[in-house]
């Protein structure tokens, strides 16, 4: 808990530069907004901080931290002590009847002041107002009504827009009461992220060459992607264009980027991937290489049958330059399929890099996320390679035991998901005969998986409630058509309630299969049986033995090219 206090203090508390010395007034009294942060090699940029927005008001002792008008901490007080040379400053945050209390030294040059706080609490007082391992400088200069950057403060105003936009739109979809009032929320935000990608575009135009060019064509291209200004915003995002941008604002720029909520397309994902590798090329070595290429590897387009062009040159700088970097758990955590799901089809061709990482790497949490996405890319190799994937995940159970303060419940988390996937193997073992499910369907008809036996059954698990589910519930549909009159059935394992909106969304869907229903009576759930997520694909031949399956729904080419396999070897008997 202290840590977590520590690091939201230095993530928030920019500039805790208020309060009275034992003399009298501080000259620090008033209002003051953060516009740089320096750490370690970084230089100071002012683009996230301004975005944020971040603005300091001390009065007496007290002290008020605000972004984009909202509060962000808790109550918090200063005091200084007038007898250093740059001045120490204590800041004390109270929250959940806890109390951190950090302590760093400041110095004021004209209207401009720099702050060095600790990492956290346990560390000395910082001898001098510098960036170092284990200190951070904060900048900040007296607010003034007057802008020192109106383009970036104009750009602000416009990410704040999204970011209220999606805000608004998700509270109303815990609202939504069908699912046409969901699209109907969905298509209200999607309005008023074209409008404001149209506008990122614009000042864009006027703020050529500038930082703040860069970041508003990144911001209108995450904002509506499929819009007719995100698809210009992007087509002039290029590593030519960012050739001149700094490595560190670059992170800055893209660190605050939000998620595209799927509306992107995998190939302009990809293609956003590419022009960050680009810039990252120019710099393999930078201090703030590692970061981008962990960040970038999120956006490569990892549902496809082949490695993203992107996630192999990001790889193979990971491999050659930062196998020590503290930056690069999310690549570990992408060849594991994230947190639930299974390795990506390709990811085989890098075990090599997650036996590195999980020896090599310093960090406890990057080692863990190596050594648990491990066990799903070997087990990604087939039948033959059950036995070693059960051996992997109890070895990253015995050695990441959750005793660790900072990471452990990351790491109870990921050994209880290591024992399900550990049951899912033995339940759906590859290369055996699949369980002999029996219950009844959503119409509350008997429905067994052995009357299927001769076809190739695809087991589809599903809920109108869970939105991956439904985006792949298009290709079952295709699926579907494309196999009539062939070897081939689709079943479901559904969890709703049978009420008459649940029939209602399956006809409008367009669900024709049938689906088994979760719960049975006297007996455990199936998904519980079988240790299955939503969604969740398993595959089974003609004979009734398991030929796959996957955590997550798979990537559609992949489970394509199985299914023809089976049904091919059907159709020569």
């Amino acid at each position: 808990m202290r840590r977590f206090f520590a690091f939201l203090a230095l993530l928030l508390l920019p500039l805790f530069l208020l309060g009275k010395t034992p003399e009298g007034r501080s000259d620090l009294e008033g209002d003051w907004r953060v516009v740089g942060m320096e750490s370690g090699d970084r230089t100071p940029c002012s683009l996230k901080v301004r975005l944020e927005r971040i603005r300091l008001t001390f009065k007496d002792a007290s002290l008020t931290v605000t972004a984009k008008g909202q509060p962000l901490l808790p109550p918090a007080t200063f005091t200084l002590d007038a007898r250093r040379d740059p001045k120490g400053i204590d800041v004390t945050v109270t929250a959940q009847k806890q109390k951190l209390v950090l302590r760093g030294v400041y110095a004021l040059d004209g209207g401009r002041l720099r702050i060095a706080l600790p990492f956290n609490d346990n560390a000395e007082r910082p001898a001098a107002v510098k960036a170092a391992a284990t200190t951070q400088v904060f900048v900040g200069e007296r607010a003034t009504d007057a802008s020192t950057d109106p383009a970036a403060d104009a750009l602000a105003e416009l990410a704040a827009d999204v970011e209220k936009a999606t805000a608004d739109r998700q509270a109303r979809r815990v609202k939504a009461e069908s699912a046409d009032d969901s699209a109907k929320r969905d298509a209200e935000l999607a309005s008023t992220c074209e409008a404001v990608a149209g506008r990122l575009v614009k000042l864009a135009d006027k703020n050529p060459g500038r930082l703040v060019e860069v970041a508003a064509l990144s911001r209108a291209f995450t904002a509506a992607p499929r819009s007719a200004a995100g698809k210009k915003a992007l087509d002039r995002l290029t590593p030519t264009r960012l050739k001149e941008v700094a490595l560190a604002d670059l992170r800055d720029v893209v660190e605050g980027l939000k998620d595209t909520d799927d509306t992107a397309t995998l190939q302009q994902q990809e293609r956003f991937a590419r022009v960050l590798l680009g810039r990252v090329e120019q710099s393999p070595t930078h201090a703030d290489a590692a970061w981008l290429l962990n960040y970038l590897c999120g956006w490569s387009a990892c549902e496809q049958e082949k490695v993203p062009e992107s996630f192999a040159g990001a790889a193979a700088l990971i491999r050659k330059h930062h196998l020590a970097s503290p930056d690069i758990a999310n690549v570990c955590e992408h060849l594991g399929g994230n947190r639930s799901g299974s390795a990506p089809a390709w990811a085989g061709k890098y075990e090599g890099l997650l036996r590195a990482i999980a020896k090599e790497n310093p960090s406890r949490y990057v080692r863990g996320q190596a050594a648990y996405a491990l066990p799903k890319v070997v087990l990604g190799a087939g039948e033959a390679h059950q036995d070693e994937a059960i051996e992997l995940f109890r070895a990253y159970q015995k050695e990441f035991d959750s005793k660790d303060p900072p990471t452990a419940n990351l790491e109870g988390g990921q050994r209880r998901s290591a024992d399900k996937h550990i049951k899912t193997i033995r339940a759906l073992w590859i290369g055996k005969p699949a369980p002999a499910l029996e219950g009844v369907d959503t119409e509350g008809k008997p429905l067994k998986l052995a009357d299927y036996k001769g076809k190739v059954v695809v087991m589809s698990v599903w809920g109108t409630w869970c939105l991956p589910c439904m985006k792949f519930v298009a290709h079952e549909r295709k699926l579907v058509e494309r196999m009539k009159g062939k070897p081939f059935a689709l079943l479901g394992i559904n969890v709703d309630d049978y009420n008459e909106a649940f029939h209602a969304r399956v006809k409008k869907e367009g669900i024709t299969w049938r689906s088994f229903q979760d719960r049975r009576e006297g007996k455990p759930d199936i998904t519980e049986e079988l240790s299955l997520i939503f969604p969740s694909v398993v595959l089974i031949d003609h004979a009734g033995i398991v030929r796959g399956w996957w955590r997550g729904a798979p990537a559609p080419d992949v489970l394509d090219r199985e299914i023809d396999k089976l049904v091919e070897a059907v159709s020569k008997k």
